[in-house]
């Protein structure tokens, strides 16, 4: 290349030089095709719009071993007799082999001219309009000769994708009009000749007019070699049928794969039959016609003409006389016996429930007098039970009113109890809080003063209707038949959930609980019954808090009386004990031995008298605490008693708690603690403690006979 050096003279450079001139300039874009960058909007900030450029094809293209340098115009008109020499389909691997140029740079260039161009790029393959257009008139003198072929095959012979075959093939081929395309149910696509179709409805009509029992119109698809296209079959024989080409019946229903022709001379064969089987039996389901290959139409067309009085039903005929009668006799047996009959022998399997329901209230009702129409009608899950009035009045006169007097009492019970036992806790939660704060002793008092209100708005707001097991079982006792026919049920159909009066399906005995005995009538006398007990019991506990209240003021005086003399008792014994240890003669075992019995006898002795009055005082139940470690107490013990002063020993107090269901024994000055308010727990549970561990349950320290003194003087002296 000449030029001229930088003073002016003239120069050359070599060949490689002006190689890697062309690379720096092709690299900077000076061979690019120019486009404009696209302004797009951004839906954010409309004011600073984004600026993209499509990726540039370079016009001046270098060969990978730089030996040729072609222009994008020339490399496509090479690329193009490239492509005409291949019979209009090649390989981008053969392109990039035979130009020796980048293999992405060859596919933007084939991708940038296949939309402008008679040129698809499928993947790694090149292909022009030519060569489809090709392909497409070989395959249609192939399926002329054959008829039929799929686009699957279509796709494996030519070794194309499956979605490029079905879309640009299949639309070329439509061009012809010999040629059509067909979908079958399974999603696979046919191209066939308009010869194919009158061939295959020649074939199924053959198939159709040779067969003399039912056949599944998939079958025949199978044997015309068209067994996916159930959906085409079916419309030919709907347009064989429709033209009188065929005598019989195709039953679709919602499955088409399950579609059925039935011939003929089946049908009348299967009506002979069925008819035959309705005289005897005096009914026939639909379900069991379909599976003879009878439709519904032919089969009610057949018994009507067979007997005019056949009872036509939603999905079962009825002969007129033969179950009609059973039924009536059962019904007016019941009635007049004022008991219940079970109906469900008289309907086969198969017979839907609204089916039941119709024949015997709309055909054998009007045929009893108004004593059946008062009745009730029981049909659940296939059962079918009818109760005559008189059994209900029965029931609800003579065992409703006895469950729901039982069902009150106990219900009744547990809310009294409950009521106590929320007071006692209460009480137990007032006894921690006032340790807290006064503040938590206003809560707490808050909080009685609400479960008051509850006591008088519980007996509206608890359950107040019986359980339906409770009425069932008293019913069950009483009809042992009805019984039986509940256990049947139950074993059948193996009952999990719990009857209640709402769940559904849990039998003929609880169906019939809800529907005729649950009423308004019902529910208000059970929670009347419950509330009148609950009066009873109120005005029992009253009277009995009256009584208490006059004992209590009773024995409150005693034990003041008693307790003035135990203390001076108390008071003498203890001066007497501490002149013996103190005295020179006595060593230091004897006074150990001595301060061991006081503590035992005279001070447990006490501490035993000041713990039953302050857990008679706080209405602590009697069961809490035990005294004796044998646990046969002492007859002539009592607190408000004046003690006997006379007496030279003490029997010895052992405090404890007797053993719960869950066979634990508690602490008993932890239970000191908790069940007395305030101060008064603390301050026992310490007295017990000061007279030594071998007098309560789990102690382990020793007695202090001075503290103990001590103790007694600042708390009761």
């Amino acid at each position: 290349m000449n030029g001229k050096d930088m003073t002016g003279s003239p120069s050359m450079i070599s060949g490689n030089d002006a190689l890697e001139l062309l690379r720096k300039m092709t690299e900077c874009g000076y061979f690019d095709d120019k486009k404009l960058p696209s302004l797009c909007k951004n839906d954010k900030d409309e004011k600073n719009p984004v600026i993209s450029c499509e990726k540039k094809v370079p016009t001046l293209i270098i060969s990978l071993n730089e030996r040729c340098i072609y222009s994008k115009r020339a490399f496509l008109t090479e690329f193009r007799r490239l492509l005409d020499a291949n019979n209009g389909r090649i390989t981008l691997k053969k392109v990039v082999a035979i130009f020796s140029i980048d293999f992405e740079d060859t596919r933007r260039i084939v991708s940038e001219v296949s939309t402008a161009q008679d040129i698809y790029l499928i993947g790694t393959e090149i292909l022009t309009h030519a060569y489809i257009d090709l392909k497409c008139h070989d395959l249609h003198d192939v399926i002329t000769q054959c008829n039929i072929k799929t686009i699957s095959e279509i796709a494996t012979d030519w070794q194309l994708p499956l979605q490029f075959t079905s879309d640009i093939v299949v639309a070329r081929m439509e061009l012809f009009e010999d040629i059509k395309t067909i979908q079958a149910d399974d999603g696979t696509k046919f191209l066939i000749t308009d010869d194919y179709g009158e061939i295959v409805l020649d074939k199924v009509k053959k198939i159709l007019q040779d067969a003399k029992e039912p056949v599944k119109v998939t079958a025949v698809g199978k044997e015309v070699q068209f067994g996916a296209a159930v959906t085409e079959i079916i419309k030919k024989i709907e347009l064989l049928l429709e033209g009188g080409n065929l005598n019989g019946t195709l039953h679709t229903g919602q499955n088409i794969f399950s579609a059925l022709y039935t011939p003929s001379v089946h049908e009348q064969k299967q009506a002979k039959l069925m008819t035959t089987f309705f005289d005897s039996n005096g009914f026939i389901t639909l379900l069991k016609a379909s599976q003879t290959g009878i439709s519904k139409k032919t089969l009610e067309k057949c018994l009507t003409q067979h007997n005019p009085q056949a009872i036509l039903l939603n999905e079962s005929i009825f002969h007129p006389d033969i179950i009609i009668i059973a039924l009536q006799i059962d019904i007016d047996e019941s009635i007049h016996s004022e008991s219940f009959v079970d109906l469900s022998s008289h309907f086969p399997d198969g017979v839907p429930e609204s089916d039941m329901r119709i024949l015997i209230e709309e055909y054998v009702f009007p045929l009893l007098n108004e004593g059946a129409m008062s009745g009730s009608l029981i049909i659940d899950d296939g059962e079918a039970l009818f109760f005559s009035r008189g059994m209900i009045e029965q029931i609800q006169t003579n065992l409703i009113p006895a469950v729901i007097e039982s069902y009150a009492k106990d219900q009744a019970k547990i809310l009294m109890d409950a009521t106590l036992e929320m007071t006692n806790q209460e009480t137990h939660n007032e006894t921690k809080a006032n340790r807290k704060s006064c503040r938590a002793v206003k809560k707490n008092s808050k909080v009685k003063e609400e479960r008051k209100r509850f006591k008088r708005s519980d007996w509206e707001d608890t359950r107040n209707t019986i359980p339906i097991a409770s009425v069932a079982s008293a019913i069950a006792d009483y009809y042992s038949d009805l019984s039986d026919i509940q256990d049947n049920f139950d074993r059948k159909k193996d009952i999990s959930i719990e009857p209640s009066w709402d769940n559904d399906c849990c039998g003929p005995l609880y169906c019939f609980c809800q529907i005729v005995i649950r009423n308004v009538q019902f529910e208000r006398e059970c929670a009347s019954a419950i509330r009148a007990e609950m009066d009873r019991l109120a005005a029992t506990t009253i009277r009995n808090r009256k009584q208490g209240a006059a004992k209590f003021k009773s024995i409150e005086e005693s034990f003041e009386e008693s307790f003035k003399a135990a203390c001076q008792f108390l008071q003498v014994l203890a001066k007497q004990t501490r002149y013996m240890i103190n005295h020179p003669e006595t060593d230091d075992d004897t006074a150990t031995v001595l301060v061991e019995d006081w503590l035992s006898g005279c001070g447990t002795d006490f501490s035993r008298r000041i713990t039953e009055y302050c857990l008679f005082k706080h209405d602590v139940e009697e069961k809490t605490f035990a005294f004796q470690k044998d646990g046969i107490d002492s007859a002539n013990f009592c607190f408000y008693s004046e003690p006997d002063i006379g007496r030279l020993g003490f029997s010895r107090s052992f405090l404890h708690c007797p053993q719960s269901e869950d066979m634990k024994v508690k602490n008993p000055l932890k239970v000191l603690r908790d069940r007395l308010p305030g101060s008064v727990g603390v301050g026992l549970a310490k007295m017990w403690s000061l007279t030594g561990g071998n007098n309560y349950h789990g102690g382990t320290r020793t007695g202090n006979f001075n503290l103990f003194l001590q103790h007694i003087e600042d708390s009761c002296l």
